[in-house]
């Protein structure tokens, strides 16, 4: 094993190489299974929940199912956008800017899920 003096992995080419087409299909099919894998799971989730605890076990599953798809939706957006930010200072080699980028992440999902907590709590009554 040899030592490097870099402070970054060597990069992939095969962005820069391959035909966007592959590329494509090579980005999107682990998204769509991850999103195949996540509606069954949803199904039989929902065949189980139906099956044991009737209809007013399922009517609750479904009514906190969009309370879920957001938080979901505010940790996707708060990783994938950092992701790219970081990705970009480290292209430029910024990497002290990154660092720094991925603390404010990690802040601000800390900070989020913080808010979400209390803001549950308070629905709930438990403060």
């Amino acid at each position: 094993m040899t030592a490097t003096t870099s402070n970054h992995a060597p990069a992939d080419m095969s962005l820069l190489e391959e035909p966007i087409t592959k590329l494509f299909w090579r980005y999107t099919i682990p998204t769509i299974a991850s999103m195949l894998v996540t509606g069954v799971y949803v199904t039989i989730d929902g065949i189980f929940v139906g099956h044991y605890l009737g209809e007013t076990g399922l009517a609750g599953m479904m009514l906190a199912y969009p309370v879920g798809a957001i938080l979901y939706a505010i940790g996707a957006m708060i990783g994938m956008g950092s992701a790219a930010l970081v990705s970009i200072n480290l292209g430029q080699g910024n990497i002290a800017k990154a660092r720094k980028l991925i603390g404010n992440a990690f802040s601000l999902c800390l900070l989020a899920g913080g808010f979400f907590a209390l803001v549950g709590g308070y629905s709930r009554g438990i403060f």
